[in-house]
């Protein structure tokens, strides 16, 4: 039984991290869920929220995702991600102006497929927009 699990996650632009950690926890579809070697096999979806890498005692990364799933063997877990981004990465101003300039657009939409989609796009920043604040406190 090896002491590592192997964790890979990608996105369709590129690998966001892969390598041997003690454990990852993850934003499944019912909840997070922590991911051990040695875990029983499962698939889930996401939820929007982070990926929290842990290794060597503490927290190596954390990465906000949305949509997709979670692969997981007994020495590896994979998240495919659509959207994924490093924390660091993330800047609540920037987040804040796109809320706006999203909020215009929306009052501008004529169609209702551009209105939904507009609105998919207000809940996906909302979502970043708060993980980001919650950890900042």
């Amino acid at each position: 039984m090896s002491s590592k699990l192997h964790f890979r996650l990608v996105s369709p632009e590129r690998v966001l991290f892969t390598d041997d950690i003690d454990m990852v926890v993850i934003p499944g579809e019912k909840g997070d869920f922590g991911v051990l070697p040695s875990h029983s096999p499962l698939i889930s979806l996401l939820r929007s929220g982070l990926v929290t890498i842990h290794d060597a005692g503490k927290i190596k990364e954390r990465i906000y995702v949305s949509n997709g799933f979670a692969h997981v063997t007994e020495t590896e877990c994979a998240v495919m991600a659509e959207d994924s981004i490093f924390l660091e990465e993330m800047d609540a101003e920037m987040l804040e102006k796109t809320i706006l300039q999203a909020k215009k657009e929306l009052e501008e939409a004529r169609t209702e497929e551009e209105k939904n989609a507009l609105k998919r796009d207000l809940d996906y920043i909302h979502s970043k927009l708060e993980i980001l604040k919650r950890l900042k406190q």
